[in-house]
C-alpha cells in the first residue's frame, strides 16, 4: 500500500502500528473500564466496527495495479521461481 519511494518505511510503520494497537487494546481498555465507561463487550464491538469500516473503505478506495506480464507465473512453481529470483 506504500508508494515505491516510501517502501523503506514499511518496517517503521509496522512497529508503530503494533505499538499503537497494544496501547489502545490494553491500556485504553483498562482506563475506560476502570472509570466504568465501557465493558469488554462494548469495547470489542466498537473496535470490531471500526475494523470493518476501515477495511471496507480501503477495499473501495484503494485499487491494486495489474501485475506486469513478466511477473505472472504459469503455476505455483513459476510463482516461487519468480520469488526466489528477486533476492
Amino acid at each position: 500500500m506504500l508508494r515505491p519511494e516510501n517502501a523503506q518505511l514499511a518496517p517503521t510503520m509496522n512497529a508503530i502500528g503494533q505499538s499503537l494497537g497494544f496501547v489502545i487494546s490494553f491500556l485504553g481498555f483498562t482506563v475506560l473500564n476502570s472509570y466504568d465507561i465501557c465493558s469488554l463487550s462494548s469495547f470489542m464491538n466498537f473496535w470490531g466496527i471500526v475494523f470493518l469500516v476501515t477495511t471496507v473503505i480501503i477495499a473501495v478506495c484503494k485499487k491494486e495495479e495489474e501485475a506486469r506480464p513478466e511477473e505472472v507465473g504459469e503455476d505455483w512453481k513459476g510463482t516461487f521461481l519468480i520469488l526466489f529470483e528477486q533476492k
